[in-house]
């Protein structure tokens, strides 16, 4: 009796199973939205993600019902996802909608997953902030910085996607009214060399300018240069004083020969403008000193910028084009890499192999003279002095000593060799060979 019961029980499963569609007896798949809440540009073609939550063994056909407009998708057998391509209306201002996925053959539709609030917004103006342009090295943790502009048209935290060129995701920030700035940090690759861009994405549409970055190598300022020339390099930072200062100095080294280089602030050019075309009429040059000598050991690369780009202009104005190819950091400090940061403005970091020290409070002329003649002195040397030094009187005897020893005094770019050079990690320049 309980075998005719048993062999009943499997004939009537048998017929149950034949009796359903072949989708039924297929694995238990649910679609869904990939998100709660999805964020689209206006006016453009984007995607919505539907997901299922296993593998379908064949093609699974579904349709996704999005403004009040039907769109026929397919997750490919192998596959858990697809994307389909909606096209949004143009609005001027964020809108909510609902993209719900409609109930079909093969397939459940996730009952806390299945629908999904829609936000739709112009498109974001991204900004690169701190003028879109940093340096760093390889395998390091960097940061850079974008503003959204016009943040008013976000009712709900927008969240960004900062990209490399190769599309890759390094790093994802919301944005909201509230916080219309964002800091994206990442390691940079270390297979990146000279320089690269990343940018802000939405989804798959670009909506920021380029971030360039960099990579930052360890260049020494120049110190000195190796030559067999008898030669050395004047040069007169003028933060102070005035252009009286300025002819002061032009007019003793007219009687000594000699030409220097003259490394000027731009808060010094703005105010004395006449007297910068006159240090290049008389054979001198300009380099550029910062605007308003502040340090710049702890200076972003903007802020940088703010400090050298305002100063070129004012002498580019004052001496009717010529543009500064040296640069000084003010009081000789600086962060590490800034001598990369100046290549890109086509600048060299200059500094100096002796300083006259009469910038000091405790300097007399005779501290001054010792400390730029005899043992501190050779071929190649770069020398510091400053437009109002209090000890003007004795340089006459400064030049007096290299003229009889027979040394040149001649600018710094004069100074550099000719073409291609190397600067070693003592900051010697060396000619190419």
């Amino acid at each position: 009796m309980m075998r005719k019961c048993a062999l009943v029980l499997v004939l009537v499963l048998l017929l149950t199973m034949l009796s359903f569609p072949p989708a039924a007896m297929a694995q238990d798949i649910a679609l869904y939205l990939d998100s709660t809440k999805i964020q689209l540009l206006s006016n453009s073609e984007c995607y919505i993600r539907v997901t299922s939550n296993a593998v379908a063994a064949n093609d699974l056909a579904f349709t996704l019902e999005y403004d009040g407009q039907e769109y026929s998708g397919i997750i490919p057998a192998g596959e858990k996802e697809a994307r389909i391509p909606v096209v949004t209306k143009a609005v001027e201002k964020s809108f909510k909608t609902t993209a719900a996925i409609k109930k079909g053959n093969g397939y459940r539709v996730s009952t806390s997953r299945g629908k999904a609030e829609v936000i739709l917004i112009p498109e974001p103006v991204v900004v690169a902030q701190n003028g879109g342009l940093t340096t760093g090295p390889a395998g390091e943790s960097i940061r850079v910085y974008y503003k959204v502009e016009n943040s008013d048209i976000l009712t709900s935290p927008l969240s960004l996607d900062l990209r490399d060129e190769a599309g890759n995701t390094l790093d994802t920030k919301s944005f909201s009214k509230k916080y219309d700035s964002a800091t994206f940090k990442f390691v940079i690759p270390k297979d990146w060399t000279d320089t690269n861009y990343v940018s802000v994405w939405l989804g798959d549409k670009k909506v920021s300018d380029d971030f360039t970055i960099i990579i930052r190598k360890e260049i020494s300022a120049v110190y000195s240069v190796n030559t067999d020339r008898r030669a050395v390099g004047i040069s007169v930072d003028c933060g102070a004083g005035g252009s009286f200062y300025v002819r002061r100095w032009m007019d003793l080294m007219d009687e000594y020969n000699v030409k220097a280089t003259f490394f000027i602030t731009g808060e010094f050019a703005d105010s004395n403008r006449e007297v910068l075309k006159e240090i290049l009429d008389r054979g001198h040059e300009i380099g550029n000193h910062s605007w308003n000598h502040e340090p710049m050991g702890g200076m972003k690369y903007g802020e940088i910028l703010d400090e050298i780009l305002p100063t070129n202009q004012v002498i580019y104005e004052a001496t009717g084009g010529y543009v500064p190819k040296l640069f000084r950091a003010p009081k000789g400090r600086w962060g590490f890499g800034l001598n990369t940061m100046l290549q890109t403005l086509d600048l060299t970091l200059v500094q100096w192999t002796f300083s006259s020290g009469d910038s000091s409070a405790d300097i007399t002329s005779s501290k001054l003279y010792r400390n730029v003649t005899g043992k501190n002195v050779h071929p190649g040397a770069i020398y510091l002095f400053h437009n109002a030094s209090p000890c003007f009187d004795i340089m006459d005897e400064v030049f007096e000593y290299y003229k009889e020893n027979g040394y040149e005094m001649v600018s710094i770019s004069e100074l550099l060799p000719d073409g291609e050079y190397t600067i070693d990690k003592d900051g010697v320049v060396h000619a190419a060979e």
